[in-house]
Order: structure tokens, then C-alpha cells, then sequence
């Protein structure tokens, strides 16, 4: 298919077969024929399952936290089918919070248009596909968005509520189209090249400094180029920017001039090695820009005036918009300069109280 040809994909669960196999390998793989309950929901989320509820109780004769030497499940847990499937799946979610002491249940939420507006928007919904995969995953440890703040956590009384401790950061003020992409094979297509060429054209407009020099414009595009990929990893940086430089100079030359891998002083890049970590990590998802002009990568249905949080519990920060005394939640993101906790840093130095958030 000529790359510059747009593809339609009708039915994303079709590009998904081989990771099933995959998953269903891995669980082989552990010594105890047991895997982590939130990774069991991950995994049946494509899945048909005649009854929404049938996923939960499937999952927990598989899971670690259910193993055999407990007699029994807890109560959040236990099997009921005449429990409204809402119950079940935020029973679950405030299960896998107080187990894990974390709010990585959070980065699986993926707000659908059509869901029911009494659905609370804390909790996933394990019935819909998500097409984003998650910036903060189990695997993912060098995230510290929280600076390590220790979770604080209450529950409004019918347990639909959940009422967080941390902090209003930024707010979103501008961001481009989601990225549509046909998946993670060797051709690049037109969508994410005009993805690509979109969000660098918000990144250039927010630049609030006269200075034009080379080195100032090479963190600018450092900045870009991690975003796009969630990646604050300095030890492998200069490997990072040399696979963005040969893919960009490839692919959009004429929208970054000069560009190569010689701008950076690094050696020729692996340009797929780019372009895969760029589909996975911004399919579904929009280039934003916040208030105080920092790049960021957030969920699809993020608006203007949106506020970024900081939930202590979290190793990334979420996307959330205040709807009178509460606050829905539309997602987690990726922004540069707070990924290892730099806004804690400087909350702490004045002693100002944290915000409450009760999300609904």
C-alpha cells in the first residue's frame, strides 16, 4: 500500500489475533500458571464474553490475588450474579487500588461517548476495546509523577465517589487530531505523518522565547520528539533521537529542514525501530499543549480548559474536568517537565496545602 495512501480500519480487534497468542504464551511461561488480576483484565478486553461480568469471574480463578492457598474470595470479589455489572467492575476497581496502594487501575479507564452518564468515570469499563495502549503500565518504572506522595484515598458513601489527594498543575489549552493508525507494521501511512507534522506545528507556536539559536531549537525538538514517544529515559537518549532523525528526515523533511541525523551529532538511526514506538504510544491519543506551554500526549476526548492533575498514586498525570464540586476524569497523559515529579518538588518548598479531587 503506497504510504501516502489513507486506511480505513473498519474493525480494530483484527489487527490483534498474534497479541492473544502472545498473552495466552506468557501465562505459560510463569512458574505458577498465574498472572496479575489487572493484567488478566487488560487482556480479556477484546474478548466476547456472553455476560460483562463473566470477564471479572473468569479472570479470578487465574489471578495471583486469588490464588488457591485463600480460602476464599474477598468480599469485593466474590461471584454474584445478581449484582448490577456497574457494582461489579467499580467493586473491582477499588480492589485492585487498595491492593496494588496505587492508582495504575486509572490509566485502563477510556472514556466512551456513548457510556452511561451514572457510570463513574474512575472506573473502566472492561466490555469496550481500547484502542490506546497505557502510557503507565506495570513495566513502565521510570515514571514518578507523584514524587512518590503516598496514596490518600476515600470513598464517597454509595462508593461511586472517589475522593483523591494532589495537585491542578496546568490546563489543557490547545491540542491536535488523535493519530488513526493501521498498526505497528513497517509502512508509515499518511495519517500518522499528518499527526506528526500537526502536533511539531503546535510545538512551534507555543514557543514563548526569542532565542532561535541551535542548541535552543535542538531541546525544543528533543522536547517534541520525547513526547511524542513518552520517553524520559536519558540513557538511551541520543539512541531515541537518532531513529526520530533518519524516520523524520525520510518521511518529512521538507516540514523540518536540515533535519538528520548529523543535527543531532549521533550516527544513522533505525527509523522503524521510531516509527513503531510512536504508533504504540500515540494511536488513539492527541498532541496538546498546556496552558503554561508545555508538549503533552493525553486521551482523545480531552477539551479545552481541561485541568492536568497530579494524584498522589499515581506515576503519571491525569487529565480531568471539573463539572460543578467534582471532577470527571478523561485520562491519563505524558507531559514533559513533570514526568519525575517536578511539580511535587515545588509544592513542597512553600508548604501549600494539596488539592481534594472527588471524582464521579
Amino acid at each position: 500500500m503506497p504510504r501516502t495512501m489513507k486506511y480505513v480500519l473498519h474493525n480494530p480487534q483484527d489487527l490483534l489475533p498474534i497479541t492473544h497468542v502472545a498473552e495466552l504464551w506468557q501465562m505459560h511461561e510463569l512458574p505458577n500458571k498465574r498472572v496479575p488480576l489487572l493484567d488478566l483484565m487488560k487482556n480479556f478486553r477484546s474478548r466476547y464474553a456472553g455476560q460483562g461480568v463473566d470477564k471479572v469471574y473468569a479472570a479470578l480463578g487465574l489471578a495471583q490475588e486469588t490464588d488457591s492457598d485463600r480460602k476464599e474470595f474477598h468480599t469485593l470479589l466474590e461471584p454474584d450474579y445478581n449484582k448490577p455489572l456497574q457494582d461489579v467492575y467499580r467493586d473491582l476497581a477499588v480492589f485492585l487500588i487498595i491492593e496494588y496502594g496505587s492508582l495504575l487501575i486509572l490509566s485502563h479507564v477510556d472514556r466512551s461517548p456513548t457510556q452511561s452518564p451514572t457510570w463513574p468515570t474512575w472506573v473502566p469499563d472492561w466490555r469496550l476495546p481500547k484502542a490506546s495502549s497505557e502510557i503507565w503500565t506495570r513495566e513502565q518504572s521510570s515514571f514518578c509523577a507523584d514524587g512518590d506522595e503516598p496514596l490518600s484515598l476515600s470513598f464517597d458513601q454509595d462508593f461511586n465517589g472517589l475522593v483523591l489527594e494532589g495537585l491542578c498543575v496546568d490546563v489543557v489549552r490547545f491540542y491536535g487530531d488523535k493519530l488513526k493508525s493501521y498498526g505497528f507494521g513497517f509502512e508509515t501511512y499518511l495519517q500518522e505523518l499528518e499527526f506528526v507534522e500537526g502536533a511539531w506545528n503546535l510545538a512551534k507556536a507555543s514557543r514563548n522565547d526569542e532565542d532561535t539559536s541551535h542548541h535552543v531549537a535542538r531541546e525544543h525538538l528533543y522536547t517534541f520528539i520525547s513526547t511524542l514517544l513518552a520517553h524520559d529515559n536519558e540513557r538511551d537518549l541520543e539512541r531515541v533521537m537518532d531513529d526520530a532523525a533518519q524516520w523524520i528526515s525520510e518521511h518529512l523533511s521538507k516540514q523540518f529542514p536540515g533535519l538528520g541525523p548529523k543535527w543531532f551529532g549521533g550516527k544513522r538511526g533505525d527509523p522503524g525501530r521510531f516509527h513503531e514506538a510512536l504508533v504504540r504510544v500515540c494511536t488513539d491519543k492527541r498532541f496538546f499543549i498546556t496552558r503554561d506551554g508545555r508538549m503533552g500526549i493525553g486521551p482523545e476526548s480531552m477539551k479545552e480548559g481541561d485541568e492536568v492533575a497530579i494524584l498522589f498514586g499515581a506515576k503519571v498525570p491525569f487529565v480531568l474536568r471539573r463539572s460543578g464540586p467534582i471532577y470527571i476524569l478523561i485520562g491519563e497523559c505524558y507531559i514533559a517537565g513533570m514526568m519525575k515529579g517536578e511539580p511535587v518538588e515545588r509544592w513542597k518548598k512553600p508548604g501549600v496545602d494539596c488539592h481534594k479531587f472527588r471524582i464521579h
